[in-house]
């Protein structure tokens, strides 16, 4: 078994046992649960991290984003807590993620993708913004405004390729909107005071969230002289 096929797997078992472990915490068993559950969490994007090589642009880049993500997930652990700190972090990963993408060419299908994704963005706001408390406000625009970007890039590439763009443009697309839907529960959990903070929606979080940020790593190694590097 190659150091990469292992990493997988572990990156994976992180990530289920992560997962797993959010429903022991619901049943009110904190102490050991509570600790591997928060030490587990960042795991799996540490192991990506790993799974990069840096021999070009979109990797270099994608990696920045991994690295920032992690910082977002500590944030947002329950025993931090610290949402805008979270927020700031994830905003610097998506910058880092859509300069790996690269601005797509302005074509009569990205254009259309623009428009869905800004509708999308604006229409999630509008239905929180009431819950979002004032000092949150504006940073939740200015997300929502970033996430809808980077999802424009990624789902725009199957029809407008961009000279730096990861070359894997239906794994890229199908992460990009993996993380706008677990960002979007995320949301919904936090501002919206109809939605259950229960096991579902943490479930519903976190497993489009790994998804994501794997099929973003997958095809970011498949880009430049650093494929298969550490095979």
């Amino acid at each position: 078994m190659g150091v990469v096929t292992l990493a997988w797997i572990l990156a994976a078992c992180a990530g289920v046992a992560h997962i797993g472990a959010k429903f022991y915490l619901v049943e009110g068993s904190p102490g050991l649960v509570d600790v591997i559950h928060s030490s587990l969490k960042p795991i799996p994007i540490f192991i990506l991290q790993y799974l990069l090589s840096r021999n070009s642009t979109p990797q270099t880049f994608m990696l920045l984003g991994l690295v920032f993500s992690s910082v977002g997930d500590i944030m947002l652990l329950p025993t931090v807590d610290i949402f805008i700190g979270g927020l700031g972090s994830f905003f610097v990963a998506h910058v880092f993620y859509i300069a790996a993408l690269g601005f797509p060419k302005l074509t009569s299908a990205s254009v259309i993708v623009l428009a869905v994704a800004a509708s999308y963005g604006c229409g999630m706001y509008v239905y929180l913004e009431p819950n979002v408390e004032p000092e949150l406000k504006i940073p939740v625009m200015v997300y929502a405004a970033i996430i809808a970007t980077m999802a424009w890039c990624a789902v725009s590439k199957p029809f407008s390729a961009s000279p730096m763009s990861i070359p894997r443009p239906l794994p890229t697309a199908l992460g990009a909107l993996l993380f706008v839907a677990s960002d979007s529960c995320l949301a919904l959990q936090k501002f919206d005071p109809a939605v259950d903070g229960g096991v579902g929606i943490e479930l519903a979080i976190m497993s489009t969230y790994y998804a994501a940020q794997a099929l973003l790593c997958a095809a970011a190694m498949d880009s430049g002289e650093g494929k298969g590097k550490r095979e």
